[in-house]
């Protein structure tokens, strides 16, 4: 790990927790509309503990878009992610839009296959942590597409 390495990952981790505390204002999974919903069954424990992951796959990512001169021109593709998870949070959990959240979670899976594609030729664990965010915001839409169906 060479200094450069760890400063921008450190950067990077620092950002995203800033943007993970942003994501946190705007939920409200125990409000009177949320208990009213008619939901898949997850774990709430380990879907918590997942987002605490995909949050430090989201810095590793950042931190190599921040340090590769090829990689910084699609730096808004990260950034989309990052500042795409409040946002959501803020259509779902506060504008009550189960349909709005969905088509989000559709440009975010979308995106995170971007980010994964133009790695593919960088190291191969930023790869695979990028393919892991795809895979996670694959399961994301798929649980707001129930959520969706669901609720109709």
């Amino acid at each position: 790990l060479t200094y450069k390495r760890f400063v921008s990952f450190s950067i990077s981790l620092g950002l995203i927790l800033v943007i993970g505390a942003i994501n946190a204002l705007f939920m409200t999974p125990r409000s009177e509309w949320f208990a009213h919903l008619t939901s898949p069954v997850t774990n709430e424990k380990i879907h918590s503990l997942l987002w605490l992951m995909v949050y430090v796959l989201f810095a590793v990512a950042t931190a190599e878009f921040l340090i590769d001169n090829k990689l910084r021109k699609y730096l808004w593709s990260v950034i989309l992610l990052a500042v795409g998870n409040p946002v959501w949070c803020l259509i779902f959990f506060r504008l009550h839009s189960i349909i709005g959240a969905f088509c989000l979670s559709i440009l975010l899976f979308a995106d995170s296959v971007f980010v994964t594609v133009i790695n593919a030729k960088k190291t191969k664990i930023n790869w695979l942590f990028c393919l892991l965010l795809s895979v996670w915001y694959l399961y994301i839409s798929g649980l707001n597409a129930a959520i969706l169906i669901l609720n109709l």
